[in-house]
């Protein structure tokens, strides 16, 4: 199978640089909480350096292990850089042990919509980008990086046009483990009733920009199922080789729906054989603007991530076979949570 579009480092949410150019038009910040430290999660660090810290890493004590830490800091007036478009960059130094991957979930205090978004990066000491998402938000963002043991450099980026001005921007950083979204045995929750293009739904390729495109001729499949808190579902179903005019060859996508406590969402895909890449992408229903991507090129899997969503919304999981790929049958499992902060 041919190496392809996957030019990231790991699966990141907000999907890649591919089509960053579209991202940066979504007002997706919201007033999240009022000042560090309150609603019973107080700040483990609080960035103390920030004239500096663009350059140098604050050193936060931090480690990432078997607890949750969270850094809190703020976004300042007078370090915009256009280059990258960032407003500010902080940066602060952790020490992660967990052999897991690492949930991040991010906050922040941006009710005027100041903001394009938000980029965190991770760094080895050396200097090298080995993690970086543009998540998605609704009431908070969320995303995995897998980091092998070791420090790493955090770094907070401000996504703007220009210079910012007035108050300072705060944020919350809530650093842990992944929850459990593990694959089960057990019979699916939905299974594929309708392929043969009926349930395709959407166009798909990285090259293009617009990357996404409904296949008006195609829908959905309705699973009538809805993910809660700490229940997981597990949807399965066949990818065959009906090559499109996209990078993709079968692809299926499904309707489900959030529960009223769930703001959170893991999707893990499996599927058989080792001569097959498949992906997700979960689109919030009727619009073509992903909330996350996972599609590293392996020929194995698993894909896997977590998101931020928005409780009793639905939302649609699309499944696709890059270009390449041989006949498979696979497995999602939806596992919802809840984030409090």
């Amino acid at each position: 199978m041919s190496e392809h579009r996957r030019t990231r480092l790991y699966r990141v949410s907000r999907y890649g640089t591919r089509i960053r150019s579209t991202l940066t038009s979504i007002a997706i910040l919201l007033p999240l909480f009022a000042a560090c430290g309150d609603n019973g999660s107080p700040c483990d660090y609080t960035e103390t350096a920030d004239p500096t810290n663009d350059s140098t890493a604050e050193m936060t004590g931090i480690t990432v292990g078997d607890h949750a830490a969270h850094i809190c800091g703020g976004f300042d007036q007078g370090h915009f850089s256009s280059p990258i478009q960032s407003a500010d960059d902080d940066r602060y130094r952790v020490t992660v042990t967990a052999a897991t991957p690492i949930l991040i979930d991010v906050l922040v205090d941006d009710g005027l919509s100041i903001l394009d978004g938000v980029t965190i990066r991770f760094f080895d000491p050396t200097g090298v980008l080995v993690a970086q998402a543009k998540p998605a938000f609704a009431d908070h963002a969320a995303f995995l990086a897998t980091l092998p043991a070791g420090d790493y450099d955090l770094v907070m980026s401000a996504d703007a046009p220009g210079m910012l001005q007035g108050d300072s921007i705060k944020y919350r950083v809530r650093l842990a483990t992944m929850p459990a979204c593990d694959a089960s045995t057990d019979p699916a929750n939905y299974v594929e009733k309708t392929d043969g293009g009926a349930n395709d739904a959407v166009a798909v390729d990285f090259t293009k920009d617009p990357s996404f495109t409904a296949m008006t001729s195609s829908a959905p499949e309705s699973t009538g199922l809805g993910i809660d808190p700490g229940n997981n579902s597990s949807i399965t179903g066949a990818i065959d080789t009906t090559a499109h005019t996209d990078q993709y060859l079968d692809r299926d996508t499904y309707e489900f729906t959030t529960g009223g406590d769930t703001n959170e969402v893991g999707v893990r895909l499996e599927w058989d054989g080792t001569s097959s890449d498949l992906d997700y992408i979960v689109f919030e229903q009727g619009t073509m603007l992903p909330i996350v991507a996972s599609n590293v090129s392996s020929p194995t899997g698993p894909e896997l991530q977590m998101f931020a969503v928005k409780p009793s919304t639905k939302y649609w999981l699309w499944v696709g076979g890059f270009a390449g790929s041989m006949a498979t049958s696979y497995r999602a499992t939806v596992c919802g949570q809840r984030f409090f902060y």
